[in-house]
This record gives structure tokens, C-alpha cells and sequence, in this order.
């Protein structure tokens, strides 16, 4: 796949994350870890 699209995707989740974080979720985080292949990164 495109790096373009992976990259928009994870753009999407952080801007998620912050609207989640004005409504009241302030506990909420993003804690990135490689997946069990290592191969990619997961939240």
C-alpha cells in the first residue's frame, strides 16, 4: 500500500484522539508498540 495512505490514517487517529480529549476523555492515550512480528506499529 502507499505510504501516503497509512500516513493519513494515523493523522486521522491522533485528530480523533484530541477531539475525544475536548469531550471529556482526558484519560484517553495513544500508546504506540510494535506489533508481535515487528514488522509494524500498532496503538
Amino acid at each position: 500500500m502507499n505510504s501516503n495512505f497509512y500516513r493519513t490514517n494515523r493523522q486521522k487517529l491522533l485528530f480523533m484522539v484530541k477531539e475525544l480529549h475536548a469531550r471529556g476523555f482526558e484519560k484517553l492515550r495513544v500508546i504506540p508498540s510494535l506489533s508481535p512480528s515487528g514488522l509494524g506499529w500498532r496503538c
